[in-house]
């Protein structure tokens, strides 16, 4: 693959802040959960089909937001390249940020053009790729944080409740591949992660209330988690 450089001119496209929460119970607990869903008197339903998540984490080489994550800044920044489904080679991927402030997130992205192979090309050559289509903002993220340190994957189903208010995934499957201190793309080799079952709502910032009503009714403790985290904790050995 030739690696052509040019100034990015595609715009990024910020989504609004949105509530965001998150419940950890067992994978075993899945059938469970997807039945109460279908018995909520908001009225869950499928909203898409059941898809494989993929990410790439880009950090710093002192793991400055890995280390942002664990210490719980209020503020906090994440740099992916997010594609779906099973594929690795041919893949259309999005490039994001995803902010975060206390229970509030937000991302900021843009779909890159050109398809990208992660069977066998070395990773300078998929992060040239990548930064030669990004705009100025979205390549002065990946500048500051340009390191591929972590790949994962995990199956998502989502919900919608009736009213269209409240959004609800159900991840599940994780499985999370160490890149540091490698030339090529690793799927192979993976690091040991929780076998857990990720519940998450998300509700628009005018929401909150409606949020919390859904909320009362969900026998699940809301927590903290990145499955982002997760990874690296495990590849470092914590």
């Amino acid at each position: 693959m030739r690696v052509r450089v040019e100034v990015g001119l595609k715009k990024s496209s910020p989504t609004k802040p949105r509530h965001e929460l998150k419940m950890v119970t067992a994978r075993a607990m899945l059938p469970r959960v997807e039945s109460w869903l279908r018995r909520h008197p908001d009225g869950f339903y499928v909203r898409y089909p059941p898809r494989e998540v993929n990410n790439v984490y880009f950090d710093t080489p002192h793991l400055h937001r890995f280390v942002e994550n664990l210490g719980g800044a209020s503020e906090r920044r994440k740099v992916r390249l997010r594609w779906y489904g099973l594929e690795t080679s041919d893949v259309a991927g999005v490039f994001e940020i995803k902010c975060k402030r206390n229970k509030l997130g937000w991302k900021i992205s843009q779909r890159l053009e050109r398809p990208l192979d992660f069977e066998g090309l070395p990773w300078a050559e998929l992060v040239a790729g990548i930064r030669a289509e990004l705009n100025q903002e979205l390549r002065l993220h990946l500048d500051m944080s340009g390191e591929p340190v972590l790949i994962n994957r995990y199956h998502r189903e989502y919900y919608l409740s009736a009213d269209g208010a409240v959004r609800i995934t159900l991840d599940y499957d994780l499985r999370a591949y160490d890149q540091r201190g490698v030339a090529v793309p690793n799927l192979r080799f993976g690091v040991p992660v929780p076998d857990d079952l990720v519940v998450e709502l998300k509700a628009p910032y005018d929401q909150g209330d409606r949020l919390r009503w859904t909320l009362e009714s969900i026998p699940l403790r809301v927590t903290k988690r990145s499955k982002y985290a997760l990874g690296v904790a495990s590849g470092l050995g914590y």
